[in-house]
């Protein structure tokens, strides 16, 4: 069974318990909800939120050009993205597969990431601008 569908089985039975009275195993398997939803999500978001550049170009870049919007958390279109730019598995759900390669980037993940969403959407970097007077 795949996290999606054990995480809305878990959801039903949690409510069916509550229905019947049955609180104390309501919570209980509530709780468990609660431990499988964030088992891998909090170690993506918090790889994400070291990757600086990148989230910064997530958050900006659809105010500034023609790309669409993700927001810096495990929602399936982030970490579809994620997979896609280090060149893993798509399926859009956060796995060891993808906390590995996370993981053994260390401090190149940010750099590998923007690079990739930059090349993904044809954004190419600004250039600076020459500030020294021209010689006559």
């Amino acid at each position: 069974m795949d996290k999606l569908n054990e995480l809305k089985a878990l959801a039903d039975l949690a409510q069916q318990l509550e229905d019947n009275g049955h609180y104390v195993e309501a919570n209980t398997v509530h709780n468990k909800f609660i431990r499988l939803a964030q088992l891998q999500d909090v170690p993506f978001v918090l790889a994400l939120q070291k990757a600086t550049n990148f989230t910064t170009l997530l958050r900006q870049a659809p105010a500034m050009y023609d790309v669409p919007t993700f927001a810096v958390d495990a929602s399936d279109a982030t970490v579809s993205l994620v997979q896609e730019l280090l060149g893993l598995p798509v399926d859009g759900a956060v796995g060891p597969m993808t906390l590995s390669k996370m993981a053994k980037m260390g401090g190149s993940l940010d750099s590998a990431l923007t690079a990739g969403f930059r090349k993904k959407f044809n954004i190419q970097p600004k250039k600076k601008l020459d500030m020294q007077p021209r010689k006559r």
